[in-house]
């Protein structure tokens, strides 16, 4: 007897018994798997914690709750160098790729190639800070891509390019906005027809990209936010998590030990609907998380988040590529 002889009930009952990482391998076999795997899926997304996806040394796995690592290949990323995921959302991730400036999404839950190619960007390379979003998954024909980079030579502006479905090229707006009123932004939502992203310090820019105006906000200040401002709709309920990885402890279940200097997580973060308010979107924040060699000391900025310039010496010894990429994936 093998598992297609298997009554609905039993195979149920099997995935039931089964952690997240193998249910999504059960669910891949076959369409009667996934309709057997249905409840066990929705017991487990209740928890609406995000997926761990680590890309080291040109291997994918996926960390499970207890610290398991599970393979996971994704052969769209196989050999890539110089890849980069800017954003992270509804099971897609948005992939850069450095010197070439192609652009692509991926859905690495997917049992085919799922490989979904956009117009090339115009720039070659972005900066460390660079961060994206899009209102919808790729195949839509509502989708837009918004992806926000501080200029590198000019830190008085922001280079915003925008792509929508169906065009074969990016429209680009330069923003005057210095670092001193806007540091590095980190994260990033789509909500009701509007862009945010957001800067560890509390402010940050929306779009309208229908009418494409663009207003910055500061969530510390005394403005009313939830007052509207056409055409912008009421500003909506954000729950910023600006340091998740650490939150989470995820350095000890890489094994990767907090005073270690040779070891660095650069993550993509994303954005979900809050357990206990539907209203309210928890926005997890880009991090790069970094230590210099010895001799050099740590130094915190932004409440407790640790950002620190790597030194040439280092750069030379753990490349960008070597790094431990850490993608944050929505389970919806």
């Amino acid at each position: 007897m093998s598992l297609d002889d298997l009554p609905n009930e039993m195979l149920s009952a099997i995935a039931k018994r089964l952690g997240y990482c193998d249910v999504l391998s059960f669910r891949l076999v076959c369409k009667r798997f996934l309709r057997a795997s249905n409840s066990a899926t929705a017991e487990i997304e209740s928890t609406r914690e995000p997926l761990f996806l680590i890309y080291l040394g040109f291997k994918c796995y996926m960390i499970s709750k207890t610290g398991l690592w599970y393979p996971w290949p994704i052969p769209q990323l196989h050999g890539l160098v110089g890849a980069k995921c800017l954003a992270s959302s509804m099971g897609w991730l948005l992939v850069f790729q450095a010197v070439t400036g192609s652009m692509f999404f991926i859905q690495p839950f997917c049992s085919y190639d799922s490989t979904v190619r956009i117009p090339k960007f115009p720039h070659t390379r972005v900066s460390r800070h660079c961060c994206a979003a899009f209102s919808s998954p790729p195949l839509s024909r509502d989708c837009i891509v918004v992806v926000v980079n501080r200029f590198i030579l000019d830190d008085n502006f922001l280079d915003l390019q925008v792509v929508r479905h169906g065009c074969a090229y990016w429209t680009g707006y330069r923003i005057q906005c210095p670092r001193t009123y806007l540091v590095n932004i980190k994260g990033s939502a789509y909500h009701d027809g509007i862009f945010y992203f957001f800067s560890p310090n509390g402010r940050g820019i929306r779009l309208c990209p229908k009418n494409l105006v663009i207003q910055k906000f500061d969530l510390l200040s005394n403005v009313d936010l939830a007052a509207q401002h056409p055409p912008f709709p009421p500003f909506p309920i954000f729950e910023l998590r600006k340091n998740y990885v650490r939150f989470v402890g995820l350095k000890k279940r890489l094994g990767l030990e907090e005073n270690n200097r040779d070891s660095a997580i650069v993550s993509c973060g994303t954005v979900m609907t809050s357990l206990d308010n539907h209203n309210k979107l928890v926005v997890i924040f880009n991090e790069d998380i970094t230590h210099r060699s010895a001799g050099y000391q740590s130094k915190a900025l932004y409440k407790g988040r640790i950002r620190l310039d790597v030194p040439l010496t280092y750069e030379r010894n753990c490349s960008r590529e070597d790094r431990n990429l850490l993608y944050f994936m929505d389970q919806s």
